[in-house]
């Protein structure tokens, strides 16, 4: 088969009160925005680093999805529109759009991935094994296949905490061998704004536009209230 590597990025447009919905119930939906946009721009500069063939940002359409995502796009990367339906729905059928090759779908609101581990995983991807990088909240932030296999996407408890554990335990059922990847931290909630704070310390260059925003006054004022 076909050893084309094709990276796709899921994300929304960052428009207040249409994105990280959960968020922005907690720090307000304009704060909510802003942060979006700041992880969306520091994962694709991120995600960048790795040795893949092709990059792809999939923007979701609603509320000018398309546009708003061209005009935040670095160079390199091509725009594509995703499908109607919910998120399994949507990365079906991404993975069909994107062959022939492997394809690797990312989430934006990761801004710290584990780059070396994946690169590893990446140079040593064989036709049998599926890349899986779980989340901390349940979920998974990349899901790696190297054919098309739709049955992973198809009858899984969205939007809680059993995703990655029963992707997993699917992925086993077709006879796949997982590369689980090392866990990352997904913003989600409010409460994971204190670790990621804490995790850029250190290495604020890793995600500088989501270390500007996490130390926006105005957002630690909306936590406290």
């Amino acid at each position: 088969m076909s050893k084309v590597i094709t990276l796709a990025v899921m994300a929304r447009a960052p428009v207040p009160g249409h994105c990280k919905t959960r968020l922005a119930r907690e720090i307000g939906a304009v704060l909510a925005a802003r942060l979006a946009e700041a992880m969306l721009r520091d994962v694709l500069t991120a995600y960048q680093a790795l040795p893949v063939d092709r990059r792809v940002l999939l923007a979701a359409p609603e509320h000018d999805g398309f546009e708003l995502l061209s005009a935040l796009a670095p160079p390199g990367w091509h725009v594509l529109t995703q499908s109607e339906g919910d998120v399994g729905a949507r990365m079906e059928a991404a993975q069909a759009r994107l062959r022939p090759g492997r394809v690797m779908i990312v989430g934006s609101d990761v801004p710290l991935p584990p780059l070396d581990a994946i690169t590893q995983a990446i140079e040593v991807w064989q036709d049998s094994q599926v890349l899986l990088g779980p989340a901390q909240d349940g979920g998974y932030y990349l899901i790696g296949l190297p054919l098309e296999e739709v049955r992973v996407f198809r009858d899984m408890p969205w939007s809680t905490d059993q995703v990655f554990a029963r992707t997993r335990a699917r992925c086993v059922e077709l006879g796949y061998r997982l590369v689980e990847l090392p866990p990352a931290l997904d913003v989600d909630r409010a409460a994971d704004l204190a670790p990621l704070l804490q995790m850029l310390e250190a290495r604020t260059e890793r995600a500088p536009h989501t270390w500007r925003e996490l130390n926006n006054d105005a957002l630690w004022v909306a936590r406290s209230e």
